[in-house]
């Protein structure tokens, strides 16, 4: 989980409400969004990502009803190209792929999180047969609110729920000690570590389903709302 601090969250101003969402784009209608007590888990069509592997901020923000921050981590982002390959190869991918999260109460892009692979992810052959790796990252500004396993639970259980995955995993730098803290919460433990050629030395970290579901008793905010 590699993260770059932004230098601001001056957001673009947008008209929007979250509640009462109508798209009529193709992608969008394909991954329907993921709601929590507190938030709304927006997938993000090929139009924005196109855009956003350009840094074309003002350009995706007319794509969408939510406030984007001007720096967000994911502008540029070098999985953005690679990801967006995937799901033109296999539009089944799209569900499992960037989505942004959203605050109910002011409708601000506050993060964003996303599987790497649909089930099963090949690159997990090792660990298991039928799991995915999940990564997310909230913006500075709106750390330590709990939107992260808010978030991460709720993307978990609708893997589960939808599609029947009962195993999760990380990837963790072993000095992200706040992403480490957090992923044991939700019940991970590092089964591995491993060199990443971009990221450096990761813990492999896995947790089963029934183990993740227990830990979101710890807040509000379950996810009960796929559609």
């Amino acid at each position: 989980m590699h993260i770059h601090e932004p230098q601001s969250l001056d957001c673009i101003p947008v008209i929007c409400s979250c509640r009462n969402i109508i798209t009529t784009d193709m992608q969008q209608r394909e991954a329907p969004p993921i709601e929590t007590d507190r938030v709304i888990l927006r997938s993000l069509s090929l139009d924005f990502l196109r855009l956003f592997s350009e840094q074309k901020v003002e350009e995706a923000q007319k794509l969408v009803d939510y406030r984007i921050p001007k720096n967000c981590h994911l502008l540029g982002h070098p999985q953005i190209l690679r990801r967006f390959k995937m799901i033109e190869i296999d539009p089944h991918q799209h569900p499992w792929m960037y989505r942004a999260i959203v605050t109910k109460e002011d409708c601000r892009m506050v993060g964003f999180i996303s599987f790497h692979h649909k089930a099963p992810d090949p690159d997990l052959e090792t660990y298991s047969s039928y799991s995915v790796e999940l990564g997310y990252t909230i913006e500075p500004a709106y750390r330590r609110k709990g939107y992260a396993k808010e978030s991460a639970i709720a993307m978990m259980e609708w893997a589960n729920c939808e599609h029947g995955v009962k195993e999760f995993f990380l990837t963790i730098s072993p000095d992200n000690t706040p992403s480490l803290k957090l992923a044991e919460t939700m019940g991970f433990n590092v089964v591995e570590e491993k060199e990443d050629p971009v990221d450096g030395l990761e813990y492999v970290m896995k947790a089963p389903v029934e183990i993740i579901l227990k830990s979101r008793k710890a807040y509000q905010g379950a996810a009960r709302n796929f559609e």
